[in-house]
C-alpha cells in the first residue's frame, strides 16, 4: 500500500447467489495487490461491523441485486449492478 493506490471493491450482495459470487471470481482472477475486498450481506446485521467500519453505512444494494463499488482513496465510481461494466471498473 505504500508504493502504489489503493483500491477499495465494496460487493453488497447475498453471499449464495451466483451473481455475487460472479463478482467476487472477477476481483479474484485480477492481479489486484492493493485491494482491499468487502463483501456485505443485505440481510445480515451490521451493528458490529459499523463500530469497527462506519464508512460501509452507506454501501446499500439499491436495486435488491448483488452491487459492487470500485473505489480509489476512498472516491467510489458509480455503483453497478451489471458484470459488465464491474468488470470494466476493475481493469481501469
Amino acid at each position: 500500500f505504500a508504493l502504489g493506490d489503493g483500491q477499495e471493491i465494496v460487493i453488497v450482495g447475498k453471499p449464495g447467489l451466483p451473481e455475487t459470487q460472479a463478482m467476487v471470481r472477477e476481483v479474484y482472477r485480477r492481479f489486484l495487490p492493493n485491494k482491499v475486498l468487502v463483501l456485505l450481506d443485505p440481510d445480515a446485521p451490521r451493528e458490529n461491523l459499523m463500530r469497527a467500519a462506519p464508512w460501509l453505512k452507506s454501501f446499500i444494494s439499491p436495486v435488491r441485486k448483488p452491487t459492487a463499488y470500485v473505489c480509489v482513496h476512498h472516491s467510489c465510481q458509480l455503483p453497478t449492478s451489471d458484470l459488465k461494466q464491474f468488470v470494466d471498473l476493475l481493469d481501469r
